[in-house]
């Protein structure tokens, strides 16, 4: 189960573009192929690298991507589907 804060991490750190307002199935596509492909700690390193890289425009989509997670609601955008890289409950282990 992922918290809201991982939804829009993964939200954020996916290649899904904010040009115009993405569907809700748009939305829930690129948040499990992130965290299906790559998992959260990826989503998170690639928001801080983003956040490093460009902070303007990482700051602009990760608050994107949070207004849009709590627009729809954590529950109509949990994946249904197991991840299949490794999560930090995983690497604690």
């Amino acid at each position: 189960m992922y918290s809201d804060i991982d939804l829009a991490t993964a939200l954020a750190a996916s290649p899904l573009p904010f040009t115009g307002p993405p569907s809700l199935a748009a939305i829930r596509a690129a948040i499990a192929d992130e965290l299906g492909r790559f998992g959260i700690d990826h989503a998170i390193a690639t928001v801080g690298y983003a956040y490093g890289d460009h902070p303007d425009d990482a700051a602009v989509r990760s608050s994107t991507a949070g207004l849009l997670v709590r627009l729809y609601g954590p529950s109509a955008l949990m994946p249904t589907t197991q991840p299949t890289a490794p999560s930090r409950e995983k690497a604690s282990r």
